[in-house]
Formats: structure tokens, sequence, C-alpha cells
């Protein structure tokens, strides 16, 4: 993989901040009572494995 750390350093853009952590989502498996489209791990009560 080629690093961008290069290009990341010398740029005008603004730093971005880390806030105060607010909500830790945890993955616990594949089976949710949701089936949302946006969905990163795809879950959902079917789950096609």
């Amino acid at each position: 993989m080629k690093s961008t750390i290069e290009l990341l350093e010398h740029t005008d853009f603004p730093a971005i901040k880390r806030r105060q952590l607010t909500i830790l989502q945890v993955n616990m498996g594949y089976l949710c009572n949701m089936s949302c489209v946006h969905c990163h791990v795809a879950a959902s009560l079917i789950v096609p494995r």
C-alpha cells in the first residue's frame, strides 16, 4: 500500500480533531432485528452465509 502521510502533512486543510466518545458500537455477529441498507456488516434477521 502506498503511504499517503507525506501528502497529508503538506496541506492547508484544517486538522481533524477527535471529540469525546459518545457511542460505542459492538458487532457481536451478523444477526440483527433490523436490515438497514447502509449496514457495514450486512446484518439482518435473514443472513445468507
